[in-house]
């Protein structure tokens, strides 16, 4: 139908576009909207209230898991540093670096491992197995946001804008 309209190859288009995860956020993209994203140690208002409302720990951008409130890992970020100590969603993480697993445990380990070469151990437990696993991650807490480019015009507000019909 699409090709009706305008000749293309449309299914390569949507196959990329649509259908396949990118493996880089689209900057440039977000650039020419007169947005940036940046990094910092702080989680943005939706990862709180996700967090919040579902009692996860979500530290998909630093060590790439997600995490329930009593230590489950639930996702794993192909190719994190999680991903590649053999995490794996089911999991339950007990310790780090040998204290007990919790959120504020996580993030003061986090944050210490900035300081150190030293990869973290996370003790974890699967099908009534422990197991430790070195994680090698060492930029500290890691969110995304977005923020103005300024001096340049605003097309996000202006594509959210309502519209008249």
């Amino acid at each position: 139908l699409l090709n009706e309209v305008v000749p293309y190859d449309w299914h390569a288009f949507f196959q990329k576009h649509v259908y396949e995860v990118a493996d880089l956020p689209p900057t440039a993209e977000l650039a020419r909207a007169g947005w940036k994203l940046v990094y910092t140690a702080e989680p943005n208002a939706f990862i709180k209230a996700s967090d919040h409302l579902r009692h996860m720990n979500n530290q998909w951008y630093s060590y790439g898991i997600k995490i329930r409130k009593n230590g489950t890992v639930t996702s794993v970020r192909e190719g994190s540093p999680a991903w590649q100590a053999g995490m794996a969603p089911g999991m339950q993480i007990q310790a780090l670096d040998g204290q007990s697993y919790s959120r504020d445990t996580l993030n003061y380990v986090m944050k210490q491992a900035q300081h150190s070469a030293t990869a973290t151990a996370f003790l974890v437990k699967q099908d009534g197995w422990y197991k430790t696993l070195d994680v090698n991650y060492h930029d500290g807490p890691r969110y995304p946001h977005l923020v103005r480019i300024p001096g340049t015009t605003d097309m996000l507000a202006a594509i959210m804008a309502p519209h008249a019909g």
